[in-house]
């Protein structure tokens, strides 16, 4: 994830992944099945220069295909009740509005990203989930923590949200 030209190592080796079609979504987990675990391999905060910590940081602003590989979509899962610590696999889901339906998991820093060589298409749905929680609502752009950050709540989300999305 580390900057533009050479030695770049993990995320930058992902593969751009292509959504997978969705009839008809309600929601961002339509079509999906049960949760399962499938944490990144990385960590995000190892790929950066200097050990420059980006959990809660825009990750899209560096992210952008030019500065940076590209992501279209990006951000920290926290835990609740305080919401400064990052949240381990926990899935997030975005369906965009071709029908495309894209799915990465939280590192142990709780950040996630997204490869990809387009910007996503919105409006889209989104949502977050482990195997006792799930949340659900609309994508307001693809930069999670620009509306989410550490300490905030989950705009919209159901009493006592056991995590949330944020920058």
């Amino acid at each position: 994830m580390e900057g533009g030209s050479g030695g770049e190592t993990g995320a930058p080796n992902d593969p751009v992944v292509p959504g997978t079609p969705v009839s008809n979504p309600t929601d961002a987990f339509s079509g999906e099945g049960a949760y399962m675990s499938d944490p990144p391999t990385i960590r995000a905060n190892d790929q950066h220069a200097g050990g420059t910590m980006v959990t809660g940081k825009n990750c899209l602003s560096c992210h952008d295909g030019t500065t940076c590989v590209k992501f279209d979509f990006a951000g920290t899962v926290w835990m609740a009740p305080n919401y400064t610590s990052g949240a381990a696999d926990v899935e997030v889901r975005i369906i965009d509005a071709n029908d495309l339906a894209y799915s990465v998991h939280s590192d142990v820093d709780g950040n996630f990203w997204h490869r990809a060589d387009t910007d996503l298409v919105l409006p889209a749905f989104s949502g977050v989930r482990t195997a006792d929680y799930r949340q659900t609502g609309h994508l307001n752009g693809p930069s999670c923590n620009s509306c989410h950050y550490a300490g905030n709540t989950s705009p919209n989300a159901p009493p006592g949200p056991p995590l949330f999305v944020g920058p």
